[in-house]
């Protein structure tokens, strides 16, 4: 029996993707292959075609003469930009027009090791010509050529490495690239003549590491269509600073206002600036002990979403409407959420304790509580069922750790494969409930 092909294996061969395991996420990678090669789901009639496009597409396009910087247009049909003004124009994410494409995203995602949720689709379309000045991207650049030819220059940053920015050096920089630039930023515009060139011909595959520099040029003979998977994979800073402010934000001391301290001789400066040192030092003391379960957790999008820790807080959704019946042993389960269509189940009647005592309006509570609460049943079958409440959005999930509290571990069915909820029986085996 065949084994099949993960999605980096339909993006580029056997071959191709064992070179790129090697070289993601730092260095530059170019596989060609032709246009039949590719996964069905991104060649696209579409992105093909790009009037396809022009004619549904109703986000914002980016429009660019190569030398002038890129510009947020809308209002105007998109062709216009390349076919008549002769312009570069990039459409961003696609995923809405592309639904096919979406699972063999989410797939890439699973071979990458990368978060659900950081990849999104993205399409350039090149007038003869055209392309983009010297530039770096925040985020790692998989550039798939589905129409015409794109040529690509790229070299490294010689100063610093996984530079997360937007970079042009014909630009000012931002404060985030001053940043991560201790050493300075490149000044090539354009690139100095020993920097690498490829020309991407339909069916090429195209990886550049986030940071890289890198201009393109539409070749000769036609439009040329791009289509870019970006993904935003999170560095340690990136993962650690927004947990940080939801962890942060459920202390009322963190959240009060700062007012009395600007401008700089204010005189509540000083007040202000001994409260910041007490809650710093009080930080500090809790950054060691923060858990690295939940910090990956957070960062997840998607169905990922929905799993959760032992310590994960839970809370009732308040706009979630849960009607709940018993007839005999069966409990039939009904939960509407606003924009959704109604989800019903047949449970067992001894769930039914379970689900009220979960969707009892109070604070958060943690799953280890529910544990505590309902000791004769086994971890395994009350995490099915917080999943099946979590799933249909009759409890929110909240994937921070109490302030100042360590969490604990994972419950039996929340990672891995999920605990099945023991659904339309007759009799509940409390140590079985896993089917």
């Amino acid at each position: 029996m065949c084994t099949p092909l993960t999605a980096l294996e339909t993006l580029l061969g056997t071959a191709g993707a064992a070179q790129l395991r090697a070289h993601w996420p730092s260095r530059p990678l170019v596989v060609h292959r032709s246009l039949a090669e590719l996964p069905g789901a991104l060649v696209d009639p579409l992105l093909l075609e790009p009037s396809n496009l022009t004619r549904v597409y109703r986000g914002v396009v980016e429009v660019t003469n190569g030398k002038l910087g890129q510009f947020r247009l809308s209002g105007v049909d998109p062709s216009v930009y390349f076919d008549v003004l002769g312009l570069a124009a990039r459409f961003s994410e696609l995923e809405t027009y592309l639904p096919a494409a979406t699972p063999w995203l989410r797939a890439l995602e699973r071979d990458l090791g990368i978060p659900e949720g950081a990849a999104s689709l993205h399409a350039f379309i090149n007038a003869e010509g055209v392309g983009l000045m010297t530039h770096c991207d925040p985020g790692e650049h998989i550039a798939i050529q589905l129409a015409g030819t794109k040529q690509f220059r790229f070299a490294p940053n010689p100063l610093a490495r996984h530079t997360s920015m937007s970079h042009a050096p014909s630009r000012e920089p931002s404060r985030t690239a001053l940043a991560q630039s201790p050493d300075g930023l490149p000044t090539w515009t354009p690139l100095p003549a020993d920097a690498e060139t490829v020309v991407l011909s339909p069916g090429s595959v195209l990886f550049l590491p986030r940071g890289c520099y890198h201009e393109t040029i539409g070749g000769a003979g036609g439009r040329s269509v791009t289509l870019v998977i970006q993904a935003m994979t999170p560095s340690y800073a990136q993962l650690l600073v927004p947990y940080l402010a939801d962890y942060l934000a459920q202390a009322g001391a963190w959240r009060e206002p700062i007012t009395g301290a600007w401008p700089d001789e204010a005189a509540g400066r000083p007040a202000v600036e001994a409260r910041l040192r007490e809650l710093l030092a009080e930080l500090a003391g809790h950054l060691g002990g923060l858990s690295t379960e939940h910090l990956l957790r957070h960062t997840q999008k998607g169905t990922a979403a929905l799993g959760f820790t032992r310590g994960a807080q839970l809370q009732r959704n308040p706009v979630a409407q849960v009607a709940l019946a018993v007839a005999g042993d069966a409990l039939a389960v009904e939960v509407a959420v606003a924009g959704a269509a109604p989800v019903r189940a047949s449970l067992h009647a001894d769930v039914l304790p379970i689900l009220d005592w979960a969707l009892a309006p109070r604070r958060r509570f943690a799953f280890a509580a529910l544990v505590q609460a309902f000791e004769d049943w086994d971890d395994a079958s009350l995490a099915a069922i917080v999943r099946f409440l979590v799933t249909h959005r009759a409890l929110l999930v909240l994937p921070v750790e109490p302030y100042g509290t360590a969490a604990d571990g994972d419950p039996p069915g929340t990672t891995g494969e999920s605990a099945a909820l023991p659904i339309s029986q007759t009799s509940v085996d409390h140590s079985s409930a896993v089917q």
